[in-house]
């Protein structure tokens, strides 16, 4: 069998395999051939990646197109795929109780201008909405819903397609999602009570800043949520899943669920950067918020240990002109998936000593497996989609984000130097993006619907 392409002499990290010198083969977008020889076999293209690291195709489950630019799936996943990030879940979150048209309408928009894979995540905010969960499942192969515990005032959730919902709504929620074993509530958890009354009175007082940002939202507020979150899992059934996880309150809080503990995601941010960065301003501002250095040691510490079970980037392609003014009045969230992947080889594998097969699991194969496209994404394992990115470990080099090509014009990183750029991206053996020729003309991205796998 002639080969389409063959990637040879590369460092290749695989979950569950570790890191090995060795080949990999494609034909017909599929890994066909893996070996720890120096060639994969007879192919029309051949690589030779010496001196590289050859990763699976990192797959982001927590991004936010549309919410940024008008034109994210053409912006965001050039981006994405200068990032090594082959595929994404985005979150599609409406008021209506029925999904198919905005569905519809941004499936078809994807298909034809993704650079990379992406499927979606919808939101729930109503007993009638969650009483569709399994037609979404059947009819879009999107098992996976949004619900906001920090949106209660009526209307203050319209803008981004939630309603105001309290904590009987969740309840009755997690009884509909445990009736069907695929689905997974991804549940934004922060005492928003708490937090409107801490934010009247720093405001009032004039504090401002990131520190002002986190007080206003502190670690208590995130963990109490998560408790009701466990207690209503352990009551019903339903799987949860806690995205952003920002403090070492909120992973206490879950560990005390001990086997029965939601599945939790953190991000790069929470990882890298700090309430007390202030050069950061207001660019820094996020739900949950930046916090104290103590939250970034503990979890790290649950990455290593593996509490944490995915790192998800959590993307927002706003402009920097959207984040001026005070920290009251900005903007949250900010882009991510430009720098997701280097941000976590810079800070966790080399200089905290992060096994790199450890980072792979957390950003390829965990999100995969979880959203129910594993074996298909998220390993390279030979019958798996064939996306891969190729890494330099060893050249440093900050974020240009005149070129990164964003809708986004600023990065958290953009005064330090990273390492772990890719040099190409592939998406089912096809280059979508090399440092020497740039990004496809061609998009190619398809629709991924989810396929739980039992167990």
């Amino acid at each position: 069998m002639e080969l389409d392409l063959a990637v040879q002499n590369a460092v290749i990290t695989i979950a569950g395999m570790g890191t090995f010198e060795g080949s990999l083969g494609v034909k017909d977008g599929k890994v066909a051939a893996l070996t720890a020889g120096s060639s994969a076999g007879a192919a029309k293209e051949v690589v030779d990646a010496r001196g590289m690291h050859l990763l699976p195709g990192v797959f982001d489950a927590h991004s936010h197109y549309g919410l940024g630019g008008d034109d994210d799936f053409s912006t965001e996943t050039r981006a994405a795929a200068r990032a090594g990030i082959t595929s994404t879940l985005s979150y599609l979150l409406k008021l209506d109780t029925d999904y198919e048209s905005p569905y519809l309408e941004m499936r078809r928009e994807g298909e034809a201008k993704s650079l990379i894979d992406f499927g979606f995540h919808f939101g729930v905010s109503s007993i009638e909405q969650a009483k569709r969960l399994t037609w979404a499942a059947d009819q879009f192969g999107v098992v996976s819903h949004k619900y906001f515990m920090s949106f209660k005032r009526p209307g203050e959730g319209d803008y981004l397609g939630v309603h105001a919902v309290h904590d009987g709504i969740l309840y009755q929620v997690m009884r509909e999602v445990a009736k069907d074993p695929r689905v997974i509530l991804v549940v934004h958890s922060e005492n928003i009570e708490v937090v409107w009354s801490l934010a009247d009175e720093l405001r009032s007082s004039g504090a401002d800043g990131l520190a002002a940002w986190n007080d206003s939202r502190p670690d208590f507020t995130e963990a109490h949520d998560i408790g009701t979150v466990g207690m209503f899992s352990e009551l019903t059934g339903a799987k949860v899943f806690i995205p952003h996880v920002s403090s070492a309150m909120a992973l206490e809080a879950a560990k005390r669920f001990a086997s029965n503990r939601p599945i939790l995601e953190t991000c790069p941010h929470f990882l890298t950067h700090t309430c007390d960065d202030e050069y950061l301003g207001s660019l820094g501002k996020v739900n949950p918020p930046l916090r104290p250095k103590r939250d970034v040691e503990a979890l790290w510490e649950a990455v290593f240990d593996g509490t944490i079970d995915l790192i998800a980037s959590d993307h927002n392609s706003r402009k920097r002109a959207n984040k001026s003014g005070d920290i009251w009045s900005s903007s949250a969230g900010f882009p991510g998936q430009g720098t997701m992947l280097p941000a976590i080889l810079t800070e966790g594998v080399v200089r905290r000593g992060l096994a790199l097969e450890r980072a792979v699991e957390l950003l390829c194969a965990s999100p995969a497996r979880i959203f129910g496209h594993y074996p298909r994404k998220g390993t390279l394992l030979p019958g798996s989609d064939a996306d891969f990115v190729v890494v330099d470990l060893e050249t440093w080099a900050a974020p240009d984000t005149e070129s990164w090509g964003s809708f986004s014009d600023y990065s958290l990183h953009e005064r330090e130097e990273l390492a772990g750029w890719p040099v190409a991206t592939y998406l089912r053996g096809r280059r979508i993006w090399s440092t020497d020729d740039g990004w496809t003309t061609d998009p190619a991205g398809e629709f991924l619907p989810a396929t739980p796998v039992e167990g």
